[in-house]
């Protein structure tokens, strides 16, 4: 059997398992006939209702109650007598639309926050009536087709909460940032307002002025502006720092080499530093 969250995994075992503990009960007191012998009782009081006419009331009565039991067997049979074994092992949690779609993969429940309810089943074993195992894999072909013809789309609100969470681990990291924060973006953000003096109303460049690593100023103000201070992993280039003193070989570059840097830059470390799932999230928006 197939589930798709974590609660599904656990509480499809579960059911199952109360089910089979209900009809144990029914079973042995005699309980699930009741229904049979009220449908009996209907029709031997519908046929005594009918008039001479209709023939040999007995025999009428016999082919109906016959009819009436076999097809209350049928249903018996498959709708309600536990078949098809179902246990921890037997169950499969579906991962395979995040993986169609790139993107992050969950870890298996017995791995997850819900590993200590799913353990306290891997000895618990189930069974299913026919029809009923028949209804969850038709179910859950529909769904898994209809998910299918969804696009990849990530869930913005999770990609935003999960950015907005993110901690840097590394305090050297983190003061870099800082400080690219005061030599770079506080001095773009300023030079650019100085310039634009308000005339600029397209909401998307407003939107991008707000975060450190703008794609207006890495056209522009990033270029000019220099860090303050000499940066290990750029090396000292006489063009670009002359005037600045040279400090062990170590240059002074644009925050746009600052930030852009194959090998030292901040954006790498960053992302090093985060769930590139995330990252994979945010890149499909």
């Amino acid at each position: 059997m197939m589930t798709n969250s974590y609660l599904e995994y656990f509480l499809t075992l579960l059911a199952w398992v109360v089910n089979n503990g209900l009809w144990s009960v029914l079973t042995s007191t005699g309980l699930f006939a009741l229904p049979l012998v009220f449908k009996v009782l209907g029709i031997w009081l519908k046929v005594r209702e009918e008039g001479e006419d209709e023939g040999n009331k007995g025999s009428l009565a016999i082919v109906r109650i016959e009819n009436a039991l076999y097809g209350a067997f049928v249903v018996i049979l498959f709708c309600c007598v536990p078949l098809m074994e179902v246990s921890v092992s037997t169950l499969q949690f579906d991962t395979s639309r995040t993986k169609t779609c790139g993107t992050w993969t969950p870890v298996k429940p017995a791995e997850s926050g819900y590993s200590g309810v799913v353990s306290s089943l891997d000895n618990q074993t189930a069974k299913i009536p026919l029809w009923w195992m028949l209804v969850h894999k038709l179910s859950k072909g529909v769904t898994q087709a209809a998910v299918a013809s969804i696009p990849c789309r990530p869930d913005l609100r999770q990609v935003r909460f999960e950015v907005q969470h993110s901690n840097i681990k590394n305090p050297a990291l983190a003061a870099a940032l800082q400080d690219f924060t005061d030599d770079c973006y506080s001095r773009a953000l300023y030079d650019w307002k100085a310039k634009d003096q308000g005339k600029t109303q397209d909401e998307k460049t407003l939107q991008d002025i707000t975060w450190i690593g703008s794609a207006t100023f890495m056209k522009g103000e990033y270029h000019q502006i220099q860090s303050r201070t000499p940066r290990a992993g750029f090396p000292w280039d006489a063009d670009r720092d002359d005037g600045y003193a040279n400090v062990n070989g170590n240059g002074y570059p644009t925050c746009y080499q600052w930030w852009n840097d194959a090998n030292a830059g901040l954006l790498k470390l960053v992302k090093e530093q985060t769930d590139e799932g995330m990252w994979l999230r945010a890149r499909r928006r």
